[in-house]
């Protein structure tokens, strides 16, 4: 069974995704964030297991480059799915001081919420038959 290894936070912020199969480096929003990694929402999904590089800043002068794997892709095709369309990436080359100071930077904030239901598609609500 999978289990994380660090608390992630309700933060969203740019991060800037390489990958070899696109051709030129994506700014994305990156959300359920910890040292460990974060989902990044997008709806242009990379198979899991694909190698990728994430820029991202917590602070002005905290730039990080890092080395990642795809853990996780969830594209919601269905109607009863909450939350954007994305994947969830984890860092694999961070040093331990660096991981300190991500996990020092996020300390403070709060855990992710719950995200609301999706609203209900007009077309298809009441419909019985």
């Amino acid at each position: 069974m999978y289990k994380r290894g660090e608390l992630r936070r309700g933060i969203r912020l740019p991060i800037e995704v390489i990958l070899g199969s696109w051709d030129d480096p994506v700014m994305l929003k990156a959300s359920d964030f910890s040292p460990a990694g974060a989902y990044i929402e997008s709806d242009f999904l990379p198979d899991a297991g694909e190698s990728l590089i994430c820029s991202f800043g917590l602070r002005r002068m905290d730039e990080y480059c890092v080395f990642a794997s795809v853990a996780r892709v969830n594209p919601f095709r269905r109607r009863a799915d909450t939350g954007a369309a994305g994947f969830g990436v984890c860092f694999s080359d961070l040093k331990p001081l660096e991981r300190l100071r991500i996990r020092q930077m996020l300390r403070g904030l709060p855990p992710p919420l719950p995200k609301p239901a999706r609203e209900e598609d007009p077309i298809h609500v009441g419909w019985l038959c």
